[in-house]
C-alpha cells in the first residue's frame, strides 16, 4: 500500500491540480478461467491517479456477487461456477482512494465506467457423459439422449454425439439417438461425445400382459398382490393388484437392476412371498402360479388370574374375536386359537404384576405353557396407574407374556398381539416428513389412543411386518418358516412396503 507523507501530500496536490485527479485501472487480470467450482484465481490491478501509479485496497463485484479482495497486486477471487453455469463472468472494480483538497485528506468512492469492465471467458472441460432412455416394444421407437457435463456439473453441447448398438437386429439406433425395437431380446446402446463414452441397456419387449395365478384361495376373497419388478414404465415397487384366482399385470421384464418379488396376502390364507423371480421374459404371456396355504395358527393360552372366571373368559373371547377380525381384515393370514385356564381361585396371585417387572412371578404363581403366547387377565397391569391396560413382556427365553386388564378396551388384546408380532406404536408417526402424522390416533390398532368405537384396523404394511420381521413371535417359535427381514415402522424400500400401505377389505 502506498503511504502518504507530508511530502507526498504536496506532490499529489500539485499533480492533481496539473493533471487532474481522475483514477484509472491498468494491468487487469485474469482473462480466462476453467470450469472447476470454487477455484481460487489471482486478480490484480494497478490504480493510476494522475501521474502516480500505485496499488490500493479494492472490492470486486462478479456477476452481482461481491467479494473482498486483499491489497496489492496479488489479490484473490473465489467464485462458484456451478451456481450459474455461465460462459463468461464480468469484473467491476470499485476503488476507495484518498485525494487532498486544501491539504486535507478526503475519502472518495469511485465506480469505474463500463469501459473498465473485464469480461473473462470460462473454458469448460467435459467430465462426464450420461445416457437416458427407456425400454421399447417391438416395432416402436424411443428417443435416447446424451448429456455431457463439465467438472462443475454444467451441461455442455452434446449435439454431435455418436450412437451405436451392440445387436442392431434387436434394437437399432440412428445418428440422432432414436432407438427402434426390432425383435425380442436385450442389448446395449452406446454413445460417444466430447471424447467420453457411455452405454445403457435396453430391453425390446412384446406388448401385452403377464399373469400371476392364485391357487387354493380358501375364501375366494379379493386377495392383495404386491409386485416388485421391471415393467415397460420402469422399476415398480409394491405395485398393487387385486383378484381371487389371479391378476393380469403389464408385461414384466427381466429384472435388469430392479427388485423382483411377488407378495400375496389373503383374508384366510397365509402370506406368501415369492422372491427372487427369474421366470419373467421379454415376451408377453408369462405366468407365475402361487399356491396359497392355510393361515398361520398362533396358539394362545389365556389365564384368568383375577375376578370371576366365567366373566373373564367371556371378556377374553370377545377380545379374541375382535383381534381375529382386525388381523383378517388386513390380510395378515393369521388366526389365534385359544385355550382357557381358570386361576382365579388361587391364593398366591399378587394384586398387580407391575407391567413386566414381575413376569417371573407370573410364571411361578400362575403357570406358563411353552410354545404359546401366554395371556394373563388381571385386575391391574400396573398398580399405580389406571391408564396401563395392557402390556407385552417379550420372549424371556421360553415364550411371550401378555398382560390384559379385565376392564381394558376390546382392542387391547389385538394391540398387544401386534407388539408380540413386532409392530411398534404409530402415534404421530411422520413418515413423509411433511410435519403431519400419517396415522390419526384413533384409526390404527397400534396407536395408544385408538378408539374401538371407530373400529381401528391394521394396514397391509403392518400385516407384512408381522409375518416377515425376524423378531415377530411367529418366527421366534417356528410357527412360520421361510425368509425373514427387519422392516422398521418408518422403512419403505425394495424389501419393505410402507407401513401406511392400507387397502380396503373387499
Amino acid at each position: 500500500m502506498f503511504m502518504l507523507t507530508g511530502r507526498h501530500i504536496i506532490i499529489v496536490t500539485l499533480l492533481c491540480l496539473l493533471s487532474g485527479c481522475d483514477v484509472s485501472v491498468e494491468n487487469r487480470t485474469p482473462s480466462t478461467f476453467d470450469s472447476t467450482p470454487e477455484d481460487v484465481y489471482p486478480l490484480s490491478a494497478r490504480v493510476k491517479r494522475g501521474l502516480l501509479v500505485y496499488s490500493l485496497n479494492a472490492d470486486v463485484t462478479v456477476d452481482g456477487r461481491r467479494q473482498d479482495m486483499t491489497s496489492g497486486g496479488g489479490t484473490i477471487w473465489r467464485y462458484d461456477h456451478a451456481a450459474s453455469c455461465k460462459s463468461s463472468v464480468d469484473f467491476f472494480y470499485d476503488v476507495n482512494y484518498y485525494w487532498l483538497m486544501l491539504f486535507l485528506p478526503t475519502s472518495e468512492h469511485k465506480r469505474f465506467p463500463s469501459s473498465d469492465i473485464i469480461r473473462a471467458d470460462i473454458v469448460r472441460q467435459p467430465s462426464s457423459l450420461a445416457l437416458s432412455g427407456s425400454d421399447v416394444a417391438v416395432g416402436d421407437t424411443v428417443q435416447f439422449s446424451a448429456t455431457v457435463k463439465d467438472t462443475a456439473g454444467c451441461d455442455l453441447d452434446s449435439a454431435n454425439a455418436g450412437w451405436s448398438s451392440d445387436v442392431p437386429n434387436i434394437a437399432s439406433v440412428d445418428a440422432s439417438g432414436v432407438v427402434r425395437g426390432e425383435s425380442l431380446g436385450s442389448t446395449t446402446i452406446h454413445a460417444s461425445a466430447a471424447s467420453i463414452n457411455a452405454s445403457a441397456p435396453v430391453i425390446v419387449y412384446a406388448q401385452g400382459n403377464d399373469r400371476i395365478a392364485l391357487q387354493n384361495n380358501i375364501s375366494n376373497d379379493n386377495a392383495v398382490v404386491l409386485l416388485d419388478g421391471k415393467q415397460p414404465s420402469g422399476c415398480v415397487n409394491d405395485g398393487v393388484y387385486r383378484g381371487s384366482t389371479g391378476v393380469d399385470v403389464d408385461n414384466v421384464l427381466p429384472s435388469n437392476g430392479c427388485s423382483s418379488e411377488v407378495v400375496v396376502m389373503s383374508d384366510d390364507n397365509a402370506l406368501e412371498v415369492v422372491s427372487p423371480l427369474s421366470l419373467w421374459t421379454e415376451a408377453a404371456g408369462d405366468q407365475l402360479t402361487v399356491d396359497l396355504k392355510d393361515p398361520l395358527s398362533l396358539p394362545l393360552r389365556i389365564w384368568s388370574v383375577h375376578g370371576d372366571h366365567q366373566l373373564v373368559q367371556q371378556k377374553a373371547e370377545a377380545d379374541l374375536v375382535w383381534a381375529n377380525v382386525a388381523f383378517g381384515d388386513s390380510h395378515a393370514g393369521i388366526i389365534f386359537p385359544a385355550e382357557f385356564t381358570d386361576k382365579t381361585g388361587d391364593t398366591d396371585p399378587a394384586k398387580s404384576y407391575g407391567y413386566c417387572n414381575l413376569h417371573m412371578d407370573i410364571i411361578q404363581d400362575i403357570g406358563y405353557e411353552p410354545g404359546k403366547l401366554n395371556v394373563y387377565y388381571v385386575d391391574r397391569v400396573l398398580q399405580t396407574s389406571a391408564n396401563a391396560v395392557g402390556a407385552w413382556c417379550g420372549t424371556f427365553g421360553m415364550g411371550g407374556i401378555i398382560l390384559i386388564e379385565n376392564t381394558a378396551p376390546i382392542s387391547t388384546l389385538a394391540h398387544e398381539l401386534g407388539h408380540a408380532l413386532s409392530l411398534q406404536h404409530v402415534d404421530a408417526v411422520d413418515l413423509d416428513a411433511d410435519g403431519n402424522p400419517d396415522f390419526e390416533m384413533w384409526t390404527n390398532v397400534m396407536s395408544t389412543g385408538s378408539d374401538p368405537a371407530i373400529t381401528p384396523t391394521f394396514t397391509e404394511g403392518q400385516a407384512f411386518r408381522v409375518n416377515v420381521n425376524e423378531i415377530s413371535f411367529l418366527n421366534a417359535i417356528g410357527v412360520r418358516s421361510g425368509m425373514t427381514r427387519n422392516c422398521a415402522v418408518g422403512e419403505h424400500n425394495r424389501t419393505c412396503p410402507a407401513v401406511t400401505l392400507d387397502l380396503p377389505n373387499d
